[in-house]
């Protein structure tokens, strides 16, 4: 028999020191990266949010005791099933002008005003050459044009941005000029939303 074996302490341990070595930051952790209902309460239970990438990681985030506001729900492609089950559980985030305006509807007709984040396309890739098109988030450009229609949403609020343009990546040199120029898409971000 084959069977995994998680040692509570070490867990603890290694949120631990991620906190203490990025002081003031606030962590995610990726539900789907184990989502065992023990791991997932431990980590939790260290003051971390979660980010869901499917429908069912949601209801396990707040079996964990995890309150909406510091859950994100970033699913590309969410149907109207997802985002009807997510609505009010959580942070939304859009990846889609379109998906922005199916959560107004949402919201609008059960009455809620919801708070979500925007999954933007950068004009920058990586690296920092110029972006190549991509299937996933809004294009920066098309969403700081529609702006002004955005904020005018009466059940939508726009509290945050997700980018994520690549995984795996240990290089610390291109790891700091990839976070200098998304610190300067957040500065933008902010500044035009107010």
């Amino acid at each position: 028999d084959c069977f995994y074996l998680y040692e509570e302490a070490k867990i603890r341990a290694a949120a631990n020191r991620l906190r203490e070595d990025f002081a003031g930051a606030d962590f995610l952790y990726s539900i789907k990266a184990n989502p065992h209902p023990l791991v997932l309460k431990t980590v939790l239970s260290q003051g971390f949010g979660a980010d869901g990438a499917s429908l069912a990681e949601v209801p396990a985030a707040q079996a964990a005791g995890l309150p909406p506001g510091q859950l994100q729900y970033s699913a590309p492609g969410q149907t109207q099933r997802d985002l009807a089950g997510a609505l009010g559980r959580c942070i939304l985030i859009a990846d889609s002008l379109g998906e922005i305006d199916r959560i107004q509807s949402l919201a609008e007709a059960a009455g809620t005003p919801v708070r979500i984040g925007v999954r933007l396309h950068p004009d920058f890739a990586f690296s920092g050459e110029a972006a190549a098109p991509s299937k996933f988030g809004i294009d920066a450009a098309q969403f700081f044009a529609q702006v002004a229609r955005l904020r005018a949403l009466s059940h939508v609020k726009i509290c945050g941005l997700h980018v994520h343009l690549r995984s795996q990546e240990l290089d610390a040199g291109v790891l700091t000029r990839y976070h200098a120029r998304l610190f300067g898409l957040a500065e933008q971000f902010e500044h035009v939303l107010g």
